[in-house]
């Protein structure tokens, strides 16, 4: 088999890290066919092994994590933007929270965003943080945006969509981000933040 067709081979089978390894071996092959071993003193040629065995493991190190890395960006790539829009969520999600209904909000969240928040904080945190601003009296659109990366890294795909919200003790900005889960839109994260000049004098 000749050297095009060894690398073909493993790149096909084995991808980045393959690849890499295969090269490495290439190469490694012509340096014993030149039959340069006798003539080296007994150092050089252990230290000429031990420098090909080195470069052999952290060449495949690299290329595996190479591969590693690109297979799960195309993984998180693969997912899919849901069909219908994310908005029916993110109201009911709103209206239980809005209601004091936790348990049932945290019921709704992506998996990943229960892996984030345990049950018990995530009612401490609207328990201490939405509950004491009284009734929401009105919530006005303030845009939406779809990312297939978040701040975190976090890959996939998600939609954050920002209110301007008034509610009986003050003027809150709340962003509520949803991401694709088995083609379905379901909440993640809600944040809410004090609406501050200019937007509230």
């Amino acid at each position: 088999m000749v050297s095009g067709e060894v690398l073909q081979v493993v790149g096909k089978t084995a991808g980045i890290g393959g690849l890499a390894l295969g090269v490495f071996l290439l190469i490694f092959r012509d340096i014993i066919r030149r039959n340069i071993f006798p003539k080296l003193s007994p150092t050089h040629a252990y230290r000429l092994i031990t420098l090909i065995v080195s470069l052999t493991f952290l060449i495949s190190a690299v290329g595996i994590g190479a591969y590693v890395y690109m297979h799960r960006i195309s993984d998180d790539l693969a997912v899919e933007f849901p069909g219908h829009s994310p908005e029916p969520v993110i109201l009911s999600h709103l209206q239980l929270i809005d209601n004091q209904r936790y348990g049932d909000a945290y019921a709704r969240l992506s998996s990943d965003g229960k892996r984030r928040i345990s049950f018990d904080m995530f009612t401490k945190v609207f328990e201490t943080q939405r509950a004491p601003l009284g009734k929401a009296l009105h919530r006005t659109f303030y845009g939406t945006a779809a990312t297939r990366q978040l701040p975190d890294q976090t890959r996939g795909a998600f939609s954050i969509t920002n209110y301007l919200s008034v509610f009986e003790k003050g003027r809150f900005f709340e962003s509520v981000t949803v991401q694709a889960e088995d083609r379905e839109w379901k909440v993640l994260f809600h944040t809410l933040a004090p609406c501050g000049p200019p937007v509230c004098p």
